[in-house]
């Protein structure tokens, strides 16, 4: 029975060190492979300013007389309507975040933009709010009491519509409009609702105010290009598009990373000029993991040569087997 005893214990003595000798082996060497230069991506490396220029002349917004069907416009006395937007500006603002997309490594919204009368009767029940001395909110019946000469199904239309994005902005700035908010003094969750890689759709409630409702869907990562997309992106990037005092995003594309991370996501970003670093760690309060991607706070200067280095250890889903990788973007931006 001893002797029993004892096989059985070298048994296990001897798998425990198998296990072990086989976790030690099958670790990944970390290597130049497992480097991801956005320079070298071919999606932002061939792009050229003629490129982007053409992109956008032919996605800008248009300026209109007006936005409304004829006959349909908003009325803000009673009866009250939030009107009706010709779908050809809708379109419009769809081609134009189609372009900011493109220009960061997203996926284009396909899905065409549908007339939503909930947004339209939100954004004149908003502009009535704001007449009336109360802040923008995205909960109108904590400020604004329905007008005894408002019929409640039109007050309840516009203050229970389904949406996530609003703003003071003008259809003009319905998408651009948001670039300039930083999730450490704002909030940048309405760009990265219109910039995230899995938004599938987008609608907007559109006049004085502006009104949102994005959607995503998983399927978008099978249609995206780059490992990743950026803001700003790698290669050119237009100045009028970058708004520098907000924050830097990376949205991980999830067909090659998972939004699991193993230890702390790191940054550092240097000005190629003068060599000036600025580190980033959750620990210091100027990195932040949004869910769908990552925020670096602005450097406390504005320039234009940039190198962009971040690091994590993620885990990334080849040939249907989990492993690890090291994962790092060295990303120079020139925005001339």
């Amino acid at each position: 029975m001893k002797a029993k005893i004892e096989i059985y214990n070298y048994v296990a003595a001897f798998l425990l060190l198998l296990s072990a000798w086989l976790f030690v082996c099958l670790q990944p060497v970390y290597g130049a492979e497992d480097t991801i230069n956005g320079n070298e991506d071919p999606y932002f490396k061939n792009r050229t300013k003629a490129q982007i220029t053409e992109r956008w002349e032919s996605s800008k917004i248009q300026k209109r007389d007006s936005i409304y069907e004829e006959g349909k416009e908003p009325s803000f006395t009673a009866p009250y309507s939030g009107g009706v937007v010709k779908q050809e500006v809708l379109d419009n603002v769809l081609n134009n975040l189609n372009y900011y997309r493109w220009l960061i490594g997203s996926p284009e919204v396909t899905r065409k933009p549908i007339q939503r009368q909930d947004l339209q009767d939100a954004v004149v029940l908003q502009i009535l709010s704001l007449n009336a001395g109360n802040p923008l909110t995205h909960w109108i019946s904590e400020y604004y009491e329905k007008p005894a000469d408002m019929s409640q199904e039109f007050y309840d239309s516009g203050n229970e519509a389904d949406h996530n994005i609003i703003s003071t902005y003008y259809y003009t700035s319905a998408v651009s409009g948001f670039f300039g908010e930083s999730y450490f003094t704002y909030t940048a969750g309405h760009r990265t609702a219109l910039l995230s890689p899995n938004v599938s759709r987008a609608d907007f409630g559109l006049g004085e105010v502006t009104y949102g409702s994005t959607g995503g869907s998983s399927s978008q990562y099978d249609v995206m290009e780059p490992d990743f997309a950026a803001y700003p992106a790698p290669g050119y990037f237009p100045a009028q598009d970058f708004a520098s005092a907000s924050d830097w995003d990376i949205y991980l594309n999830q067909t090659f990373f998972s939004d699991q991370f193993d230890q702390a996501v790191t940054g550092t970003i240097t000005c190629l000029d003068t060599n000036q670093t600025w580190t980033y760690s959750e620990e210091k309060g100027n990195l932040a993991n949004g869910g769908s991607g990552f925020h670096l706070k602005a450097p406390e200067k504005s320039f234009t040569n940039y190198e962009v280095l971040w690091s994590s250890v993620f885990v990334t889903l080849m040939a249907k087997k989990y492993r690890f990788m090291q994962f790092e973007l060295d990303m120079v931006f020139d925005t001339h």
